[in-house]
């Protein structure tokens, strides 16, 4: 497929090309793709001067039915490796595709290992098998061998400026300095968590996959690599390159994705999978996950990295919005109705009682003892909860639409409704409601701070309402999102937006007549729920489960070295709680998670410079980084 891409935010097909067998890898010069394709191995040469109509000019295949591997093309040299050809492990072949429909075969060259990748740079050929790194020197009449490395998993590579850039698989990122081509030497491993398989290099960036995610990586001193940010997407990544601010990664269960690596600093702390999770509410660090039909999910999320599951309750219901009131938990479980939740006992919580909400309960709010429902086509639902186990519908509002969002202000309760609008309705009389204003529009979500209501209008943005006079309430500012907004959150003059595929969108609304994106997160799935606290944005990511975001980089853990209570052995309720004192047992508390390799002693981001911004933030490797960067701040104490 040839896919315009000068308007990034709106790709287009404009010619495709059908190959007889399965395309494996491609290489480009100019007008000129060489495509390696399978059934039997051959290359095939495609004209895409026109790109509309991308044509076939020429094929080379050699006799047998080995497979090519990998292909580099500099007009009108191409140059493929494979396995088996004559010899094993396998060869490099050199052809000359002067004229492509009659392409020659010019030079055979017999490899080490069994090639799995080829980069070209200059007059040197690299080539890559699961053992070791071959340099071939095209620079004499035949092509000779002049170098190589031992390495272990390699699969895949680029160079750039003298140095190779290897993928290791389980092995991480190899960095080999090849400047010398004759005495290739290793300049610095990249540890990853998962497999890498592919690898692309663009000028101080290196683009890793790593199964579902990619990395972005600073070799700006190769002997330091860092990483930048860390991208997720919903299916394993097949391929992936990148250009300039853009990154280009085929997924297979959802196409090519585009994605703006302009600033690719995006603080994912880490995450938890889920099946879907809809909604979630935060308190004390545990987290409660409304999880569609899984229900509820009860997590610690005392540490972003290593989330701890605490409880589960299968509901039966379909759960999509949820609140938390001390050892109770409000959940609008979709067709089950609203139900009420004892979480006294995290490990087991247990229904006390369910109420029949008659349309689906999508959102819902609690004030006091009574509970509040935005009940799809069913409008506003007010439900007494004095008596958990015996919860009773006692007013309704119609909001002839579908009721998706709720929050209640004193004795008004802003009701989003997807196909009327946002509803202000007086509930002071909690049996007897009446409708105060209306304002058109979509609305999905919504929440109020002060004189101001945010609301969540899907694929409309956000819009700011002036609602100090609840009787006439006015639109006072709006910003247009990529995504498709589901829900809000205000925390002081920012507002946060879960935008479906547009992710997390971070807002400043200081001035509500000019709101002003100040920065975003692309997630994984679809973002339907977002909860801001302690300068971490927990977004629920549909089926990419909830993600843990650092939306306040200057929102710091306290005292770093403070980690436990002098004198409080591991059976003491205060072992692991600070006493605002850095001692000889913080210092051991600490080694000891690091001897481990607790995600807890993740602390900064290895070869991170002291006034990068990177500096102080997890990286998701513990290594003797994180040791000295303890150990400095133990050292300075706690102020």
């Amino acid at each position: 497929m040839l896919i315009d891409v000068s308007d990034p935010d709106a790709p287009q097909l404009v010619g495709q090309y059908q190959a007889i067998g399965i395309i494996g890898e491609v290489a480009i010069d100019g007008n000129m793709v060489v495509a390696t394709v399978s059934d039997p191995g051959r290359l095939e040469f495609i004209d895409i001067a026109d790109p509309a109509d991308p044509t076939l000019v020429g094929t080379f295949q050699f006799p047998g039915d080995s497979e090519f591997s990998g292909v580099a093309v500099d007009t009108p040299w191409v140059y493929a490796v494979g396995g088996g050809f004559i010899f094993d492990p396998g060869e490099l072949l050199v052809v000359n595709i002067s004229n492509p429909a009659v392409p020659s075969l010019t030079e055979f060259f017999h490899l080490l290992g069994s090639p799995r990748d080829i980069a070209l740079e200059g007059e040197h050929v690299f080539v890559v098998s699961p053992s070791m790194l071959e340099v071939i020197s095209l620079a004499g009449p035949h092509p000779e061998r002049i170098g190589t490395f031992p390495g272990s998993s390699f699969s895949e590579l680029d160079v750039l400026g003298g140095t190779a850039y290897v993928a290791a698989e389980g092995h991480g990122l190899q960095v080999i300095d090849v400047s010398n081509p004759s005495m290739p030497a290793l300049r610095s491993t990249y540890q990853t968590r998962g497999y890498v398989s592919e690898v692309d290099v663009v000028n101080d960036r290196v683009y890793l996959e790593e199964g579902y995610r990619m990395q972005v990586v600073d070799v700006g001193d190769p002997g330091a690599p860092f990483n930048l940010s860390t991208y997720y997407v919903f299916d394993a990544i097949a391929d992936l390159a990148a250009d300039g601010d853009l990154a280009y990664v085929v997924d297979p269960g959802n196409g090519l994705q585009l994605i703006d690596v302009a600033d690719p600093f995006q603080p994912l702390l880490g995450y938890f999978d889920t099946r879907l999770a809809y909604g979630v509410a935060v308190d004390q660090m545990i987290a409660c996950v409304a999880d569609a039909q899984s229900g509820l999910r009860v997590l610690d999320v005392s540490d972003p990295r290593a989330v701890l599951p605490l409880g589960v309750l299968n509901t039966n219901g379909v759960s999509i919005d949820i609140v938390r009131d001390g050892s109770h938990v409000y959940l609008a479980d979709g067709p089950g109705g609203l139900r009420i939740i004892d979480v006294s006992d995290l490990s087991a919580p247990e229904t006390l009682g369910v109420c029949d909400t008659t349309g689906w309960a999508i959102g819902v709010d609690v004030h006091g003892s009574t509970a509040y429902v935005a009940s799809d086509d069913a409008g506003l639902q007010i439900i007494d909860v004095s008596d958990p186990g015996a919860p009773i519908v006692v007013g309704t509002f119609g909001t002839q639409g579908h009721a998706y969002d709720v929050e209640v202000i004193g004795s008004t309760a802003y009701v989003a409704d997807t196909l009327t609008g946002l509803h202000l309705v007086d509930v002071s009389i909690p049996e007897a409601p009446v409708a105060i204003s209306r304002l058109d529009n979509l609305a999905r979500g919504v929440t109020v701070s002060e004189s101001m209501a945010y609301v969540a209008g899907g694929l409309a943005g956000v819009r700011c309402v002036d609602v100090s006079d609840s009787a006439n309430p006015t639109e006072v500012g709006f910003l247009s999102l990529p995504g498709d907004s589901w829900d809000v959150q205000v925390v002081g003059t920012t507002l946060y937006v879960a935008d479906g595929e547009g992710g997390l969108r971070v807002i400043d609304v200081s001035d509500p007549s000019v709101p002003e994106e100040t920065s975003f997160y692309v997630g994984a799935d679809f973002a339907y729920g977002v909860w801001v606290s302690g300068g971490v944005a927990y977004l629920a990511d549909g089926e990419a489960g909830l993600q843990f975001i650092n939306v306040d980089p200057e929102c710091h853990r306290g005292c770093i070295a403070d980690l436990t209570t002098q004198g409080a052995g591991p059976s003491d309720p205060s072992f692991g709680v600070p006493d605002g004192v850095a001692s000889a047992a913080d210092l051991n508390f600490f080694v000891n998670d690091w001897v481990v390799g607790s995600p807890a002693a993740d602390l900064t981001t290895r070869n991170a410079p002291s006034d990068h911004p990177y500096f102080g933030l997890p990286d998701g490797i513990v290594s003797a980084v994180d040791l000295q960067y303890f150990v400095n701040a133990w050292i300075a104490g706690c102020p």
